[in-house]
C-alpha cells in the first residue's frame, strides 16, 4: 500500500487478517529529531521552544497539539482551540493520502497500532 507524506513522516499501510488495513507512520531522521525537540520542549512545558518549532515547522503535529494543551490548561481556551485545530488539519494532510486510498480515516478496516512510536 502507498504512502503519502508530509514534511518527513509518511503513513505506510500493510493488510492484516480479516481485511483490517494496519497503518504506521515512519519518520525521516530530520522529523525525528524535530519530533525529540518537541517532546523535551512539552515535557518541560516550554511553550516558546514549542512555538519556535511550529514557526519553523508549521505542520508539526505534535507541537501543536501540545501548545494546544498548554494553552487549555492556562484557561485560554480559544488559543487552545486555534491549535487543536491546525494540529487536526496537519494531522488530516499526513495521513490523507495513505488513507484515502482505502475509504478514508472512517473506515472500519483502518488502524494505528498504539504500540508504534511514531502513530
Amino acid at each position: 500500500l502507498g504512502g503519502g507524506g508530509h514534511a518527513g513522516r509518511r503513513a505506510g499501510g500493510s493488510v492484516g487478517g480479516g481485511g483490517v488495513l494496519w497503518y504506521r507512520f515512519r519518520y525521516s531522521a530530520a522529523y525525528r529529531q524535530l519530533a525529540d525537540h518537541a517532546t523535551a520542549a512539552a515535557l518541560a512545558g516550554d511553550s516558546r521552544a514549542l512555538q519556535l518549532l511550529v514557526r519553523e515547522s508549521p505542520e508539526h503535529v505534535e507541537a501543536l497539539a501540545c501548545l494546544a494543551l498548554i494553552f487549555e490548561r492556562s484557561g485560554q481556551a480559544e488559543l487552545a482551540g486555534v491549535y487543536l485545530e491546525r494540529a487536526l488539519g496537519a494531522y488530516e494532510l499526513a495521513i490523507g493520502p495513505a488513507i484515502a486510498l482505502h475509504g478514508g480515516l472512517f473506515d472500519p478496516r483502518c488502524r494505528l497500532r498504539a504500540s508504534v512510536r511514531e502513530n
